[in-house]
């Protein structure tokens, strides 16, 4: 049955992202460039609060209902439907399908949102550093989302990062820690979660944003560089680094029902916060 955009949003009745067959998780994370394996990833991660982002995307949903009514492309448009044909065994395949099942919707949206104020390009370079896609207010990118391929995500080794900061816990506590495990990083993001985080650190310091989303079909992960000050020039931002730790959301496939409203809001906010 056709489902249009507007309902491929809400967590009920449930609209998951489909189950395209795969070759499955060997795949490993390796750094790209200079800039990644230069940068330094945060020591631990703090878990976003629940919920967070996939409320701010049903408030962004209710802004646009309330400014454009029930005639809209959410509501004209619809989410395309399963292509049999569809087989991940590339990051290029989880970018193309990912297109039109995942941001096609997230995207409409934003451009109703912003009275089309928004946009959005593939591989753009910011300081000779290239996210998959980045998005624009004007000339200021204020998020970007990087895609990979089936497998390199592994949502256990980013939940395993994520620490909680108490008076007996404290921020320097956790550092003091992560510099000293095993981990050449010194930090508590490990196996392909280091290089991952290395290059969303990256994206983050050279776009001057706080928000950068890694999806691979497997996983959605949010990741806001709350320590960063998005305000500062880049060159200071590549001293400063990103941070001891940033806040992040792990939605696995299971939840992938989620993943359009949270990256909605996700982006939302991004467009907001972003000086």
């Amino acid at each position: 049955m056709a489902v249009n955009l507007a309902s491929s949003f809400p967590v009920a009745p449930p609209r998951p992202l489909p189950n395209y067959p795969t070759t499955g998780g060997l795949a490993t994370a390796s750094a790209s460039g200079a800039s990644t394996i230069n940068t330094e990833p945060p020591k631990f991660a703090v878990a976003s609060v629940a919920l967070y982002w996939q409320q701010c995307g049903d408030a962004t949903l209710i802004h646009i209902t309330a400014n454009r009514g029930n005639n809209n492309a959410l509501t004209t448009e619809f989410l395309s439907e399963v292509e049999p044909a569809m087989y991940h065994g590339s990051e290029g395949d989880v970018v193309r399908s990912s297109a039109i099942h995942l941001l096609h919707p997230v995207n409409q949206a934003l451009s109703l949102w912003t009275n089309n104020g928004v946009f959005c390009q593939s591989e753009a370079t910011a300081n000779g550093i290239r996210g998959d896609i980045t998005y624009y207010r004007g000339t200021r990118a204020f998020a970007v989302v990087e895609f990979k391929k089936r497998g390199v995500i592994k949502p256990a080794e980013f939940t395993a990062a994520i620490k909680t900061i108490t008076a007996a816990t404290t921020e320097a506590t956790l550092v003091s820690q992560a510099i000293s495990r095993a981990n050449p990083e010194n930090t508590f993001f490990d196996g392909d979660s280091t290089i991952l985080m290395k290059q969303a650190s990256s994206y983050a310091i050279n776009h001057r944003t706080r928000y950068v989303a890694l999806f691979n079909w497997d996983a959605l992960i949010l990741c806001n560089f709350s320590r960063l000050n998005p305000a500062k020039s880049q060159q200071t931002l590549v001293i400063d680094g990103i941070g001891n730790y940033c806040d992040i959301e792990v939605i696995p496939f299971t939840q992938s029902h989620r993943m359009r409203i949270s990256l909605l809001g996700f982006l939302a906010e991004a467009y907001n916060n972003t000086p």
